[in-house]
């Protein structure tokens, strides 16, 4: 089963010191913060493959009522926030929140599960969304014989599929990273 295969592989990654090092998530708090706040944001946010929670951390201290979901619960390392062990593609039904943030975590998701993810993420957020997608393959996934990056896709393949479920309102890249904002359209 994907799900067990997947759940398990990342459960091996944090258990490696050398993956829980560095937070991509973590880096981008500030521009997202800032990007939320230009267009109204407020509330309630999830972070989706919150990994260690450093990012969901940040954003609490920013005043946010963060939720933090992965399905590794050993990945987590941050304790006072709400945490829900879930696959993002199938998320439990009561998972709301106004905005949504999910950081080098799609490229993660096999690919014939990224519709259904983005469907879940789309239906448990009802206003801003904002990803952060590597588009090159994984260096970290040799330290225990894995690929991690299962879905490279180009900027304009993944932008086109967001464009579905969210309304643009920024999106851009340096080559080896998509970041996109949307607003739900609901």
């Amino acid at each position: 089963m994907i799900l067990e295969r997947e759940r398990n592989k990342y459960r091996k990654m944090w258990d490696q010191e050398e993956y829980r090092g560095f937070s991509p998530g973590e880096h981008i708090v500030g521009i997202a913060h800032s990007m939320f706040k230009k267009y109204g944001a407020v509330g309630s946010l999830i972070d989706f493959g919150c990994g260690t929670g450093r990012a969901s951390d940040r954003f609490k201290q920013l005043g946010y009522e963060v939720t933090m979901v992965d399905f590794a619960s050993n990945a987590v390392e941050v304790e006072g926030i709400d945490f829900i062990e879930s696959c993002l593609w199938s998320l439990p039904s009561h998972l709301k929140a106004d905005n949504g943030f999910c950081s080098d975590v799609m490229e993660h998701i096999p690919t014939e599960m990224v519709g259904r993810t983005l469907d879940c993420i789309h239906k448990a957020t009802t206003d801003l969304m904002l990803f952060q997608i590597a588009l090159t393959p994984d260096s970290c996934g040799q330290l225990i014989g894995e690929t991690l990056h299962l879905t490279l896709w180009s900027e304009s393949q993944w932008r086109k599929e967001l464009n579905t479920r969210w309304t643009e309102l920024h999106s851009e890249t340096n080559g080896y990273n998509l970041l996109y904002l949307g607003r739900s359209n609901h």
